[in-house]
């Protein structure tokens, strides 16, 4: 099997070392992922225990408890310091552009549904002038965008662009499959909005997402904002007509 993590033992472990590729892809970890990692990594009895003592004595090490994750005396939970503030930040900011109608969300199945949403956003963004913008994490991604959208991006490329000013208040930036996004990438986006003053869509099917990084941010956004699924085809078809109820801000 392969491990989770990649450690170079030889001399000693590094705890940091140890947590940040932990955390890489989770927000959290249990008591079992972290023996099972040390003892993937090659450690015996004796040496995994007292790494994992040193692990979860660590500063930036905090237990998760009952009704904060799935926590159990026998298999604890544990977050890092500096996992839960970047968690934190992202949920204030985005709360910050939700209200302020600058983050907007929507649930709609892959294929037609998926496209007839996006249209849904170009129309509406059209009316209010502005331009869209198409990104996605993976070239697949930026499929849906075809015969609609000219403007298409993966989300490296976005950024790299974006650092050369080539995007404002004046654009509308829809992110396809926003569910693989993980908190990094999605909070970095939602500060690119706050700085550069443009419209931010994350689109994605509630049901399916998985995020490539540490996550899941959509869904989280998704039930925190009580967003309601494009889930059969009336609903799909008046698409356009729902977008323009919910961006009046635009």
């Amino acid at each position: 099997h392969s491990s989770i993590v990649d450690l170079d033992l030889k001399d000693g472990l590094d705890v940091q070392e140890l947590l940040d590729q932990l955390m890489e892809r989770n927000s959290t970890f249990s008591l079992r992922q972290l023996r099972g990692a040390l003892w993937q990594a090659g450690l015996d009895d004796d040496a995994l225990a007292k790494a994992v003592q040193n692990v979860l004595a660590h500063e930036d090490v905090m237990p998760l408890y009952s009704g904060e994750a799935v926590s159990t005396p026998e298999d604890p939970v544990f977050t890092t310091a500096g996992v839960r503030a970047e968690e934190k930040r992202l949920v204030v900011l985005a709360d910050k552009l939700h209200d302020k109608g600058v983050l907007h969300l929507q649930q709609s199945a892959r294929g037609d549904q998926r496209r007839e949403a996006i249209a849904g956003y170009v129309g509406v963004a059209t009316d209010a002038s502005r331009k869209v913008v198409g990104i996605s994490l993976s070239q697949t991604g930026l499929l849906p965008f075809a015969g609609q959208v000219r403007d298409r991006r993966t989300l490296a490329s976005f950024q790299y662009a974006l650092e050369n000013g080539l995007y404002g208040e004046d654009h509308l930036v829809i992110v396809n499959d926003a569910g693989q996004l993980g908190t990094r990438d999605s909070l970095a986006l939602m500060e690119a909005a706050r700085t550069h003053g443009f419209e931010l869509a994350f689109l994605d099917d509630n049901r399916l997402s998985q995020s490539f990084s540490r996550g899941p941010v959509f869904s989280s956004l998704v039930d925190r904002f009580d967003v309601t699924p494009l889930n059969d085809s009336a609903a799909a078809k008046a698409a356009k007509g729902h977008w323009r109820s919910i961006f009046t801000s635009m």
